[in-house]
């Protein structure tokens, strides 16, 4: 994971905050719903905790969406991913999936991890789908969240 795909540059705080005031509606309402914290301090505190974040740019250099990840538990062996977009990101959603599945090998590559995860609401249709084209799994969470896993390919 030596290069970056065009377009694709290192999460930074700036970038993240300016990510933050043009996230899509449903992403606002998921990270509201699954932390309580407003979309500004998610996207910092996911920042911080993260091994590796990336995000993705428009022609302008605003950031269209971004993906992190943070360590590996020790007896898990799975990884917790992220992944948010602005409202834009869907006019350029073939673009989005090729990075976001370097990101995910990315991941995989920082952590070591056997597994990534993440966890959507299940009303939340669009980010669902999203995942599953990248290959996760689905299952059943506790209060009302979809818990969403790729497994490392041997």
């Amino acid at each position: 994971m030596d290069s970056l795909p065009d377009g694709v540059v290192l999460l930074t705080p700036a970038l993240a905050d300016s990510l933050a005031r043009r996230l899509a509606p449903a992403h606002v309402r998921e990270i509201r719903e699954l932390s309580g914290l407003a979309p500004r301090a998610a996207l910092r505190l996911s920042f911080a905790a993260s091994l590796l974040a990336y995000a993705v740019l428009d022609g302008s250099g605003l950031p269209l969406f971004a993906v992190g990840v943070e360590a590996a538990g020790l007896l898990t062996g799975t990884a917790q991913v992220w992944m948010v977009g602005a409202a834009e990101m869907a006019l350029c959603s073939r673009r989005i999936l090729r990075c976001a599945a370097w990101g995910l090998d990315a991941a995989f590559a920082a952590t070591g991890a056997r597994a990534l995860e993440q966890y959507i609401p299940a009303w939340y249709g669009t980010g669902i789908r999203f995942a599953l084209r990248m290959g996760f799994r689905a299952e059943k969470a506790e209060n009302g969240a979809v818990r969403v896993v790729l497994e490392r390919e041997e």
